[in-house]
Parts: structure tokens; sequence; C-alpha cells
């Protein structure tokens, strides 16, 4: 099993999942994960740890309001 750590976009909250070994995929992909801190479902990547949502791949640091 592999830990990837996430940042929930609909709180802020860093969140932490187990999921399970398998084909590693594209760097690029993302693989759906159950978010505990929300009850929702975001796709996160497993190698960097980028949350995709709303069509934007965001990493750790949020976007600033404009």
């Amino acid at each position: 099993m592999a830990l990837v750590m996430f940042r929930c976009p609909s709180t802020g909250s860093n969140v932490r999942r187990w999921i399970e070994d398998g084909p590693e995929g594209s760097p690029e992909s993302f693989v759906p994960m159950d978010c505990p801190v929300c009850a929702g479902v975001h796709f996160a990547n497993r190698h960097t740890s980028e949350v995709f949502d709303n069509g934007e791949a965001r990493g750790d640091e949020p976007e600033p309001d404009r």
C-alpha cells in the first residue's frame, strides 16, 4: 500500500489516504480518493499530491484570490 497526502480543496485540510499498490501509471494521472474530511471524492496524483478540482490541478498552495 502507498500513502498519499493531499489538501482537501473544499476545506483546505491536509488529508492522508492509503491506496492499493498497482500499476504506477503516468506521472500525470490522477486517482479517485474518498475524503474523510468533507465526505467527497477528489482526484489526486499519487506522485505529486496535486488534486484535480473543477478542471484544474492544484498543488499544496491555493491560488490567491484576484
